[in-house]
Order: C-alpha cells, then structure tokens, then sequence
C-alpha cells in the first residue's frame, strides 16, 4: 500500500493513502520517538504508514527515531495497532467527573491565557514533568486544538504566569486534557484552582462528564483529581509502540 507523506521531519506530518490518513509528530522535544494517530484507516495502512514513517524519519540527523508510538488508547481502539505489529508500551488512569456534581470555586484568581502566555506555558511544562511525559510544543498545541471547543487557562502570581491548564469539549464530554504548575511555585493549590476552573468551563460548554487520563505513578496528581470529584475508571488507557529497528 504507497502512502505519501506531507511535511517536514521533526515538524508534524500528514501520512495519506486514498481515503486513510494519519498524523505524526515527536513524542517531544526530549524522547527519539514519533507518535502516530490514525484519523481514520485499517490495520493494513497503519503498518504501511508506520514503515514509511521509520524509513522518513530514523536516520533525520536532527531528530532520529527509535519506535513510534500511538496516542493513549481505550481497549476496544487496540485491535488494528496489535494488527499492525505494536506491542504493549505503557499503562495510563483514565478518571471520569459528573459536572452535575459540586464543583467548588476556586481559591485563586485563573485568567484565559493568550498567544503571548503560551511560550511560558511550553517552559513550565517542560519544568513540570520529565523527559518522557513532557509534550513539547507540538504536543500542547495538539492538546488544545483536540476538540470543536477548547480553553487555555492560567494563573498568574505577582504578575507572572506560574500555572495553566488546557481543557476541550465536544457535545458532552469535556477532557482536562493537561494540567502544570512551576515547581517553583506548587504546594499553594494552584493547581487545584485551575482544576475547578476547567470543570466549571466544561459544565458552561454543556458537557456532562470530565475525562482525564495519568501515568499510574503520579500519585500526587491523582490526589488531586481524586479529591476534586474525579474517580478512576477501571480498564484505563494503553499506548502501544513499534521499534524503528
């Protein structure tokens, strides 16, 4: 099966044959990996897609791959990825929060964040988490731009940026899709300011639930979504990988 590719390695790319398409990018700034979503396609072009993507992007002298990887993914999205020659990579929480519930206001002041705030955005998340969970600036952007409808929050200390989340909604579900704090700055509940704030701004957009999904480790952010109303749902998310070699 030919796929073609539109765009430049370590930028995102478009992977296209006939009706199937697939986008991919780097994992992050800091991890040689591409992650591959597949807007829509069989088992047949993914594998197709993924050996072209390893043939266009293991040897880039700039940002070399050594698997590719798939977005987190729920267990009835896994058939076509196993199909496809991807194996089990990495476990992930999925929590769930009814909107309809409580939500408390929050105890600092959060803002709607502009184009200007977003570099310091794309350097606290790069503070906030290490190499493998950090998303980079195309991650974000994608995070952002993941639903019809979506908001970038902030919160501000003596003037300066210390926090943000991004949310997004559909028809109704809304997703927390992510959440940081300057580790300069944690431990004074801005996080969990901003926490309220998006679920206030998805129950404003008509949605019902809030999604969210963690690595299992993070206890201290389960802490945090767990007593804000969030709980977990069992069966969570995978994201399954392909070696580049």
């Amino acid at each position: 099966m030919p796929v073609t590719i539109r765009g430049t390695w370590p930028g995102a790319l478009t992977l296209r044959s006939g009706w199937n398409k697939a986008n991919a990018r780097p994992w992050n700034d800091d991890t040689p990996m591409a992650m591959l979503r597949v807007v829509r396609g069989s088992s047949p072009f993914l594998r197709a897609a993924t050996d072209e993507l390893i043939a266009s992007c293991r040897e880039h002298p700039q940002a070399p791959i050594e698997a590719v990887v798939s977005p987190p993914l729920p267990p009835t999205g896994l058939r076509i990825w196993t199909e496809a020659g991807y194996d089990r990579w990495l476990d992930l929480d999925l929590y769930t929060r009814d909107l309809a519930a409580p939500i408390g206001e929050p105890r600092h002041v959060i803002e709607t964040g502009t184009k200007e705030d977003w570099p310091r955005a794309i350097d606290i998340d790069r503070r906030s988490f290490d190499d493998l969970w950090r998303l980079g600036p195309l991650g974000l952007d994608e995070a952002r731009q993941a639903t019809p409808k979506n908001i970038f929050l902030v919160h501000r200390s003596d003037g300066e940026m210390v926090g943000f989340a991004i949310a997004g909604a559909g028809s109704t579900v809304s997703y927390l899709q992510r959440v940081a704090v300057d580790p300069v700055h944690q431990g004074h509940g801005y996080g969990r300011s901003l926490v309220r704030a998006a679920l206030q701004w998805g129950r404003a957009n008509g949605a019902k639930t809030m999604l969210l999904n963690t690595q299992p480790e993070n206890q201290v952010a389960a802490r945090l979504y767990m007593t804000t109303g969030f709980h977990r749902l069992p069966g969570g998310l995978r994201i399954v990988q392909r070696s580049a070699g």
